[in-house]
């Protein structure tokens, strides 16, 4: 936790001390690694639990995404009015997909087997989400794909609502789970279930019940994270599965054995992504004359880069055991 503190210190000192050269980069930098955040802390506490990474966990964000956009242009009101419906929908499909798993894992089929379950999960609810987009283009007359919902954010000092209630949200969860997981009894038990599952049997834990309540959580923040998606970029039902990859990018870099590592991993990759990048296409720029455009193009290569690098360099991650 103090290497987390301290990482974490450093990227604050960094992007306050880049701040007068590219602020609209490190605002954005910080916007996005909220969201890394949040979608990454979800993505680590399914996999501590079942050991198998979810490839439906961008699910849990498009019913956020879906929420927001309907909420939104529906009611011609501020997107945070959707956080409630996010979080309850998210919740349940991450339940969902729970019990779909658990006779798998019960019955200890393979990772691969796990894995391929989760895919298909995802593939049923990205055609859900679209049918749903098409019905609700034909009923009510509102955009679901390729669109944001800006205007509908508000202002505060001068910056879009989003680039303070991303941050903030992700600290508050940080901060609530540190609490929940170290001061609380069922917060006690879940550790537990998740460290020795066989240990926490004999002390008369319920294990799957747990392993539940880790997947309700995840499924949950990560329906928040999608609530703020869309009033930062382009928003379509299956954005969160092409956002996956740095999803895992962050988890991974961060290790996947802690709920904190998610957390440096998701402030690290947002910084490189955003702010990495676009330096990097300026320097390009500056050395061969290369449009900056061309470079960023390239953009989504950058966590798959990270996720080979950090699995060569550090397995485990930076706060992995």
């Amino acid at each position: 936790m103090n290497i987390a503190v301290i990482f974490l210190a450093l990227i604050a000192a960094w992007a306050l001390i880049s701040l007068p050269f590219t602020p609209r980069e490190v605002i954005d930098s910080v916007l996005y690694a909220s969201l890394l955040v949040l979608a990454s802390i979800g993505l680590t506490l399914t996999y501590q639990t079942t050991k198998v990474p979810n490839f439906a966990h961008g699910v849990f964000l498009n019913l956020g995404v879906m929420s927001a956009l309907t909420i939104a242009q529906v009611y011609k009101t501020a997107a945070y009015y959707a956080l409630p419906l996010a979080v309850v929908l998210g919740a349940l499909a991450a339940l969902l997909l729970y019990l779909f798993l658990i006779p798998l894992y019960r019955r200890g089929v393979s990772q691969e087997v796990m894995m391929m379950a989760t895919m298909a999960y995802n593939i049923v609810y990205i055609g859900i989400l679209n049918a749903f987009a098409d019905w609700a283009g034909r009923t009510w007359g509102i955009f679901t794909r390729g669109i944001t919902i800006i205007p509908y954010d508000v202002n505060l000092a001068g910056l879009r609502g989003v680039y303070i209630f991303a941050p903030a949200t992700a600290a508050a969860i940080t901060l609530v789970l540190y609490i929940f997981l170290n001061r609380t009894k069922p917060g006690t038990a879940l550790r537990a279930a998740v460290e020795n599952e066989d240990l926490a049997r004999s002390l008369g834990i319920d294990v799957e019940k747990m392993y539940a309540v880790a997947w309700i959580l995840a499924g949950a923040v990560a329906g928040m994270a999608g609530v703020f998606l869309p009033l930062y970029i382009e928003a379509t039902p299956e954005v969160g599965w092409l956002m996956l990859a740095s999803f895992f990018a962050a988890s991974i870099v961060g290790g996947l054995s802690s709920i904190y590592g998610a957390v440096v991993g998701g402030v690290l990759m947002g910084f490189v992504e955003v702010l990495g990048t676009f330096q990097f296409a300026m320097f390009l720029n500056w050395l061969l004359g290369v449009p900056p455009y061309v470079i960023t193009a390239y953009r989504p290569l950058v966590p798959l880069l990270a996720i080979a690098i950090a699995l060569i360099i550090a397995p485990r991650g930076i706060l992995g055991r």
